[in-house]
C-alpha cells in the first residue's frame, strides 16, 4: 500500500470510529436500549443494546471498510485513483450519518429520520458520480455491460454521461428532501430518481452500442 493510500486509509478509519468515541462520552445520558431500525415515517422498529450500538457496530463497520480499502487499493489503476479515494470515503460518511440518526433519536432530538436517509443517498449518489468518470474496468462499480466491456470509447462515453446524470439526480433528490418533506408524493419522486440514474445510462450505453456497431 503506498504511503498516501495509508494516510487515507488511516484517516478515513478514523472518522469510522467517531461514533464509538461519542457514544463514549454520552455513555451517562443514553439508554440501555437504543433504537437502530427506522421505518419510512421515522418510526422506531427495534431497539439494540447500548453496548453493542455504540461498540460492536463501529467496529464491524471499521472491519469493513479496512478490507475494503485494501482491495481497493490492491486492484486500483491509475486512471481510477480518483474514484478510489472518493469510494474510501463513503463508509466514514455513512457511519456518521447513521449515527446522527441513532444518537440523536436516543436522545430525543427532533431528528427527521425520512429526511436524513434521503439527503444521505443523495450525497452517496453526488459521490458516485463524481468517481464514475474516473472508473476503469477494475473498480467495484460501473456499467459492466457487454457493449461497454467491449469498448472503450462506450464505455467512456457512457460513465462520463452517467457521472453528470447522477449528480443532477442527487441535487434533486435533496432538494426533494426539503421541498417534499412530509409529502406522500415525494417518495414516488424519490423513486423515479433514483431509477433515472441507473437505467438511462444503460440505454444510452446501449444506443451508443448500436450507432457504432461495425
Amino acid at each position: 500500500m503506498k504511503k498516501k493510500d495509508l494516510v487515507l486509509t488511516l484517516v478515513s478509519s478514523a472518522v469510522v470510529l467517531l461514533p464509538m468515541l461519542v457514544g463514549t462520552i454520552l455513555w451517562s445520558r443514553l439508554p440501555d436500549q437504543i433504537p437502530t431500525n427506522f421505518d419510512l415515517n421515522g418510526q422506531v422498529k427495534n431497539y439494540s443494546e447500548k453496548g453493542f450500538v455504540v461498540y460492536v457496530i463501529p467496529f464491524f463497520i471499521l472491519v469493513g471498510h479496512l478490507l475494503s480499502s485494501l482491495r481497493v487499493s490492491a486492484k486500483k489503476a491509475e486512471k481510477a485513483e480518483i474514484a478510489a479515494a472518493l469510494f474510501q470515503w463513503i463508509c466514514p460518511a455513512v457511519s456518521l450519518i447513521v449515527y446522527v440518526d441513532v444518537y440523536g433519536k436516543a436522545l430525543g432530538l427532533p431528528i427527521d429520520s425520512a429526511l436524513l436517509v434521503q439527503l444521505s443517498i443523495g450525497f452517496l449518489i453526488a459521490v458516485m458520480g463524481l468517481a464514475m468518470p474516473h472508473c476503469s474496468r477494475e473498480s467495484r462499480i460501473g456499467y459492466k455491460l457487454p457493449w461497454t466491456l467491449r469498448s472503450d470509447e462506450n464505455w467512456e462515453a457512457t460513465h462520463r454521461r452517467a457521472g453528470r446524470l447522477w449528480i443532477i439526480c442527487a441535487a434533486l433528490i435533496c432538494v426533494n428532501a426539503f421541498v417534499m418533506r412530509g409529502d406522500k408524493n415525494g417518495m414516488a419522486i424519490f423513486v423515479v430518481l433514483l431509477l433515472a440514474a441507473v437505467i438511462l445510462p444503460i440505454l444510452y450505453s446501449m444506443n451508443h452500442a448500436r450507432r457504432h456497431r461495425g
